[in-house]
């Protein structure tokens, strides 16, 4: 389910943005729930297999991924788009 999530993710992401799948770069945080590294890998499995690299950005806040947006913040990376697994 989590593959399937991370898939409809960028797929939402492709047509709210209007961006091909290969320009988007997708930052991934999750929350301090025990479920959180479970379902880490199989989100990031569903982003790349339809060609859109996604990082893992381990544990992290909101307000942090909100962040990794801000090219000041990450001057070597620019994300388009970030998520956070809270379940």
């Amino acid at each position: 389910m989590a593959t399937i999530l991370g898939q409809a993710f960028v797929s939402w992401l492709v047509q709210k943005v209007n961006k091909s799948v290969a320009e988007l770069t997708i930052a991934i945080g999750r929350d301090s729930r025990l479920s959180g590294p479970t379902l880490m890998q199989p989100v990031i499995a569903g982003i790349t297999s339809v060609g859109s690299p996604g990082y893992d950005f381990e544990m992290a806040s909101t307000p942090a991924k909100s962040l990794s947006l801000h090219e000041q913040f990450l001057e070597d990376a620019q994300y388009g788009s970030n998520t956070v697994l809270a379940a």
